[in-house]
């Protein structure tokens, strides 16, 4: 079973800047980023820091913003409620369930259409993350 929501098409559309009152912001999610950051800096290995090499600091450099510990607040989506009590209570649940605005019914499915060079250059242009840059040699 997949629970598929406004949460999976926030994280997949525009997760660096969510609106109040999305999940991310509400759950904490991204709360511990910082420090989880740290500790996959540690236990990357030489190998790994070489081949990633300032992308690694820009990516979450990117996420900064969204670091920051909040008071976990109550979901108000009486439609999302009743989709979670389906998917954990029916004996027979269906293999997915939406909840997400129809601007995201549309982005996926205008996603879903266009070619993959066209899909990366809109997600570079939504998700105003950092651009990656392969090293130019690699030993891995």
């Amino acid at each position: 079973m997949k629970v598929i929501g406004e949460v999976q098409a926030e994280l997949t559309s525009s997760c660096v800047f969510p609106c109040a009152g999305s999940f991310m912001m509400n759950s904490n999610l991204m709360a511990r980023h910082s420090s989880q950051v740290a500790d996959m800096q540690r236990a990357m290995s030489a190998d790994d820091r070489h081949f990633f090499g300032d992308y690694f600091a820009r990516f979450h450099a990117a996420l900064a913003p969204l670091a920051v510990e909040r008071e976990p607040t109550a979901i108000h989506d009486k439609r999302l409620h009743t989709m979670f009590d389906e998917a954990v209570l029916s004996p027979s649940p269906a293999t997915h369930y939406y909840n997400s605005p129809l601007r995201y019914t549309i982005y996926h499915w205008l996603f879903a259409l266009t070619p993959v060079s066209l899909r990366d250059l809109l997600m570079e242009r939504f998700m105003c993350m950092p651009k990656w840059h392969a090293p130019a040699t690699h030993s891995k």
